[in-house]
């Protein structure tokens, strides 16, 4: 019998409907465990790299819009290393749970992946107040002589307008008034 020039190569379903290459030949019929894994180790760390471009493209534009909004270039700013975190440590650990690798290492370094995407997630938070905040420092100044508006905090519920100041001092003589009338009524 004549021995076929070059080995054959097809593909099967593996264990938990992974489809692996197998064939005969210089491999010895099969492609080794080791070769498997970093294959499916190449293809997280893959899917990774592209979403970092994804990132970079998406900062790119908004870069570019944040020169027309202060708000989206302050966005742009303070979000993007922790979104880039973000998106590395969830690929990663997605693409090791799906991934189906096994090992004395897989367990510690998930756990690992999630807690470090919980810091990345809470510094993507705090970015986001210090833009909240700027965009009050900006809108009630702090460096004017007189800023009564900016020091004054109103606690009334109908009091959400610009003109904070002229609502707290209606409440305060509303309050006075009640008050007032409440003692007269004894």
């Amino acid at each position: 019998m004549l021995t076929p020039r070059y080995p054959r190569v097809g593909w099967r379903a593996g264990r938990a409907g992974v489809t692996t290459l197998t064939g005969s030949g210089w491999c010895g019929g099969s492609v080794t465990p080791v070769a498997d894994a970093l294959t499916r180790l190449a293809i997280v760390l893959g899917l990774c790299a592209g979403s970092l471009v994804v990132v970079q493209l998406l900062h790119a534009v908004l870069v570019r819009i944040g020169r027309r909004a202060r708000l989206v270039a302050e966005l742009a700013a303070r979000s993007h290393r922790p979104i880039q975190l973000i998106i590395v440590v969830y690929s990663l650990d997605l693409g090791l749970r799906g991934s189906g690798l096994t090992g004395a290492w897989r367990g510690p370094v998930i756990h690992l992946l999630d807690l470090i995407g919980i810091g990345a997630t809470a510094w993507l938070f705090t970015g986001l107040l210090f833009v909240v905040e700027d965009l009050a420092l900006i809108r009630y100044r702090t460096d004017v002589e007189d800023n009564q508006q900016a020091r004054t905090v109103t606690s009334s519920p109908g009091c959400s307008s610009p003109s904070a100041s002229r609502c707290a001092s209606t409440t305060s003589s509303w309050s006075r008034a009640s008050g007032a009338a409440s003692r007269t009524s004894r």
